[in-house]
């Protein structure tokens, strides 16, 4: 079984987190979820954590239309893109690796403000309202362990050289 979830399962801990660490929220509706599918006895499961999902009808630059607010400003992105995704279960399948849980996001954790200017400009859009800077709660979600587990290769390890075309 590969069950696809979110690594919004993990407590903001202002610092790097990784799958096997135990930073995850137990409260998490998601990670109870996970546990159900790993314990069960009559598959193995594997589990890939991914991050907000950038990509063709995905463009960082239009999250914030219609008014909304970049909160956390300061805090580091966790964003991957969809080629990654696929590739990453790509990787899972042809190397019949099961019972395992991995993060999926990109190399690059700039602050959101810088990412999103970034994103605005290159959908040409404006760039979005700032909420008032608070002290961060983030997490930087790792990815060290796909790559060396699964020899995998991000095709798009920094999101800050993502050009219009990777997002039609």
């Amino acid at each position: 079984m590969l069950f696809v979830s979110s690594s919004s399962v993990y407590q903001n801990l202002n610092r790097e987190v990784s799958e096997d660490e135990g930073a995850e929220n137990p409260d998490s509706p998601l990670f109870e979820i996970e546990q159900l599918f790993r314990q069960c006895p009559a598959f193995q499961t594997t589990v890939v954590r991914f991050s907000g999902l950038v990509g063709p009808g995905r463009h960082p630059g239009r999250f914030f239309r219609g008014g909304k607010t970049i909160k956390q400003v300061d805090a580091p992105i966790n964003l991957i893109h969809f080629d990654d995704c696929i590739g990453i279960i790509m990787a899972i399948i042809e190397q019949d690796c099961w019972g395992e849980v991995f993060n999926g996001c990109s190399d690059s954790h700039p602050p959101k403000r810088e990412f999103y200017r970034y994103a605005s400009e290159l959908a040409g859009t404006d760039f979005p309202a700032l909420a008032d800077p608070a002290p961060p709660a983030y997490k930087i979600v790792t990815n060290k362990k796909v790559k060396q587990r699964l020899g995998y290769q991000f095709q798009h390890p920094d999101l800050m050289q993502l050009a219009q075309e990777h997002y039609e």
